[in-house]
């Protein structure tokens, strides 16, 4: 197997640096000043409204946009320079298969969940307060039902979360993301990027493009490298970059492969990282 420089890949090259990216750089400075400001004027309603119940769960709501923006912002920084928290190596199953997972760290996932989860608790407190009072009990259902679907559709976003990482099955490796996933076959591996950084974005390059399978919806925060690329994010990962392409490395150099999944391959992936 190739070991390519990981600057050479497409997808990895895309992927954005705070500290080299100006726009980027600038934008995150911003960040902080906005949530304080999101924050401050959540609690300036909840004065205001003093004994308005509306205006205080509103500003109470506001107020949790901003806390949990900004314990997003604090965790994704932490990442970022690889002091996050980080997944741990366990045993699932995938399909009909045993595997040795490499788990993702699900803390900024969750809060990407509650963030799409949060809108939902204002609509049901909407419904709760205005029902038999400002709005007709029909309307009140409806508002309740579209609250529903945002806390549903944060409840879904945090399952798939959980599964996030990289799986490694006696077949094939799996990179599950929160919304898609590409497999390929170890005999199908040609080339793993060599990270410098804890951090850095480890790229699997297949035989071909025909050799990856991906399935999900695209949502990527970098555009996608070439087809046959597959990108895997270690900021939560967990071992760190080094680690991971190591592992791989292994396996797709003609490692055994038949004892993933089973009781000691934990460990052993564990090893391979270390050394």
């Amino acid at each position: 197997m190739i070991n390519r420089p990981s600057h050479h890949s497409g997808a990895e090259s895309s992927a954005p640096d705070a500290d080299t990216d100006p726009w980027l750089r600038a934008a995150r400075r911003r960040e902080l000043p906005v949530m304080i400001g999101i924050c401050a004027f959540g609690a300036l309603l909840v004065v205001l409204g003093r004994t308005a119940v509306p205006l205080i769960v509103l500003g109470l709501w506001i107020v949790g946009v901003g806390a949990i923006l900004r314990a997003g912002r604090a965790v994704r920084d932490r990442q970022e320079r690889g002091e996050g928290p980080r997944g741990s190596i366990g045993l699932g199953r995938l399909g009909d298969e045993s595997a040795t997972v490499l788990r993702e760290h699900p803390a900024h996932g969750l809060l990407t969940a509650g963030m799409t989860a949060w809108p939902g608790a204002l609509f049901l407190a909407a419904a709760g307060l205005g029902a038999g009072g400002a709005m007709s009990s029909g309307l009140a259902v409806v508002v309740g039902l579209v609250g529903l679907g945002f806390v549903v559709a944060g409840a879904r976003q945090a399952v798939r979360v959980r599964r996030a990482g990289v799986w490694l099955t006696p077949t094939r490796l799996t990179v599950r993301e929160r919304d898609q996933s590409y497999r390929v076959g170890w005999a199908d591996l040609a080339a793993v990027s060599v990270p410098s950084r804890p951090t850095d974005l480890v790229v699997v390059l297949a035989s071909g493009s025909a050799a990856v399978t991906v399935s999900g919806r695209e949502r990527r925060r970098f555009p996608r490298g070439p087809r046959g690329e597959i990108p895997i994010r270690t900021e939560a990962s967990a071992v760190d970059a080094a680690g991971v392409a190591r592992v791989l490395r292994h396996f797709g150099d003609g490692g055994e492969t038949t004892t993933l999944g089973q009781a000691g391959s934990d460990e052993l992936v564990a090893r391979l990282a270390r050394t």
